[in-house]
């Protein structure tokens, strides 16, 4: 009995060595590798790689490539500082403006104006933001090029260029939390101010006044503001200018008499309302207008208009429906 029991120990043993070797056999062979197999993944690889990359398109229409991030970033326009700081961005060096903001306060400045070349350079920057506005910025741009630096042309007049923008550099700093947070809350904000204007219709004639001249607008941030919120440019088309001199016809703004005058000043305010005085105040025909018979003419704060308003558009939106609805 104990041969028996050893015999049939064995033989169970071997039956499962046996099936052992038959599930071995069952078992699919691996697929070879053929040369299609081998070259896809670097395939793969390089479309990821591409993928990858950030692309933004600058206000001239450039499409510049980000394959890295940039860490070393220069700005040599106070607004788009403010609006870079806004998307969680560092700065190496800015310029010197009375309009950057409190945030700016250490950031290491460039003097006024436009940088020469050699100071640029000395702060080893990743990204340069300039301005499409500026032919001195423009002229920057071999330069950069040469040193193998990337730059971006920025311009923005009305809130949605801006928006734009916002959202370009919060892809840049990796904090599209930022423009979904900032961004959303001021589109909804102002869609509901512009909403409460639908019916609210007025006239107004919008002046600029420097030191040197008064001319109309109707084309720039204020305009675009004071339009959406219910104004009608009487100045729109040149429709008080001379199509030669550009200069304004008063007799043509007495005839539109407009329910609003707004006056924007650059430089010294002092200086601005001399030259005000001297050509245009001093017609007797302008204390007729209905505007200035009413104290609507008035002069607009150059924090939200002159200047990019940047995150505080729906302040400027608001400062004019509140003044409408006075």
């Amino acid at each position: 009995m104990k041969k028996l029991g050893g015999l049939l120990i064995v033989g169970f043993m071997l039956m499962l060595v046996g099936c052992g070797q038959a599930g071995a056999e069952a078992a699919p062979a691996a697929e070879p590798q053929t040369e299609e197999t081998v070259e896809a993944a670097p395939v793969q690889e390089a479309e990821a790689a591409v993928a990858s990359k950030l692309i933004v398109e600058d206000a001239t229409g450039r499409q510049v490539e980000f394959e890295t991030l940039p860490v070393r970033t220069l700005s040599l326009y106070a607004s788009f500082t403010d609006l870079w700081l806004e998307a969680g961005g560092s700065l190496v060096g800015t310029v010197d403006s009375s309009n950057l903001p409190e945030a700016a306060a250490d950031i290491p400045r460039l003097g006024k104006g436009t940088p020469n070349v050699e100071d640029l350079l000395t702060y080893e920057p990743d990204l340069v933001l300039l301005s499409a506005g500026r032919s001195a910025h423009l002229e920057l741009a071999d330069i950069l090029d040469q040193n193998e630096i990337q730059y971006l042309f920025i311009d923005y007049n009305n809130f949605d260029e801006c928006l734009a923008t916002f959202q370009d550099f919060c892809r840049l700093t990796e904090r599209e939390d930022l423009f979904a947070s900032k961004g959303t809350a001021m589109k909804d904000e102002i869609q509901i101010l512009v909403a409460e204007q639908n019916e609210e219709e007025f006239t107004y004639l919008l002046l600029f006044a420097t030191s040197k001249s008064v001319t109309t607008k109707d084309n720039n941030i204020a305009s675009e503001i004071i339009n959406e919120c219910g104004g009608i440019n009487i100045a729109e088309d040149g429709a008080v200018a001379n199509e030669e001199s550009k200069q304004f016809s008063m007799e043509r703004i007495i005839e539109l008499d407009p329910d609003y005058i707004f006056v924007q000043t650059m430089g010294t305010v002092e200086k601005a309302q001399a030259r005000l005085e001297a050509d245009v105040l001093s017609n007797p025909a302008w204390k007729g207008l209905t505007a200035v018979q009413n104290e609507r003419y008035l002069y607009l704060p150059k924090e939200l208009f002159l200047y990019k308003p940047n995150m505080k558009y729906p302040e400027a939106y608001q400062y004019f429906v509140d003044l409408i609805h006075e």
